[in-house]
């Protein structure tokens, strides 16, 4: 009897044993898929926010056709050819006033390779709604789904959101050593945030900082704080770091958003202006 004892509770101990080491094997390969599922989605995402770089560097507009950095918005049937009910969304699809149904930007794209991949990622994009019939030019709300193959099936999948919106204002801190900027707080400007002012939120500047505008226009009221210096520059690209060597895109215009256009610098500071039109 206690031989048998003995051999069952060690059979028990065992079994127990083989169980927990499968279930930590299982449990450790569902990490490193769930792991790589995740990389991948954020790859995807790099790799769409690059895009759109590259797109609001064209044209300043993520919505002036129906494509994003050439790749077509919806392409259903993939041949890259904007047919019916591909490309950019009709206003019409739905009232939801705050973004559009997501439309497939790019669909099941082999990772890190098509010869060998060990998954694939998908990208859809929202186009954020400013009214009934108008997108934003400048706001979308990016989904990317990153899966894990193994066998030719899908072992797990992690899908990540992200909003992208391009903030045309910038404060920036220059460092009065070297010159160079240290530090960048991007601004929304009154378009983004009606009733508020990025140059009104950047009211604390001092001679250390600039007011940097990306080749736009700027609906903005110019108010500096008495005794200060505030430098305002235009032309500059999506990065805020370089002013535009395009001589149509070198210059941003500074406008009021008055029936009756105009700007006003009021207090007994000194503001300094590059690569501005005042209108």
């Amino acid at each position: 009897m206690l031989a048998i004892v003995m051999v069952s509770m060690v059979s028990i101990l065992l079994t127990c044993y083989v169980a927990a080491t499968i279930s930590e094997r299982n449990r450790a390969k569902h990490e490193l898929a769930l792991g790589s599922a995740e990389y991948m989605a954020r790859a995807a995402l790099e790799k769409t926010f690059i895009d759109l770089s590259c797109e609001y560097e064209l044209d300043k507009s993520w919505i002036d056709d129906n494509t994003i950095n050439f790749t077509v918005i919806n392409d259903l049937n993939g041949d890259g050819i904007v047919d019916s009910g591909e490309g950019m969304p009709n206003p019409g699809d739905n009232s939801d006033l705050k973004r559009s149904d997501y439309k497939k930007l790019y669909s099941n794209v082999s990772f890190p390779d098509s010869t060998s991949p060990t998954g694939t990622y998908s990208v859809d994009i929202a186009f954020v709604k400013l009214n009934s019939s108008t997108f934003s030019p400048n706001s979308i709300w990016v989904k990317a789904t990153g899966n894990f193959i193994e066998n030719g099936a899908i072992l797990d999948s992690i899908t990540l959101t992200q909003f992208a919106r391009v903030k045309t204002v910038a404060l920036v801190e220059i460092d009065p050593l070297t010159g160079a900027f240290v530090k960048i707080e991007r601004l929304y400007n009154s378009l983004d945030q009606p009733g508020d002012s990025a140059v009104d939120n950047a009211m604390a500047a001092t001679n250390d900082h600039e007011i940097r505008i990306s080749g736009e226009d700027l609906d903005e009221d110019v108010t500096i704080v008495p005794g200060s210096i505030l430098t305002i520059k235009g032309g500059y690209g999506y990065d805020f770091s370089d002013a535009s060597r395009d001589t149509y895109n070198n210059i941003s215009k500074l406008k009021d958003t008055a029936a009756d256009p105009a700007v006003t610098i009021s207090g007994t500071g000194t503001v300094i202006m590059g690569g501005v039109r005042i209108e």
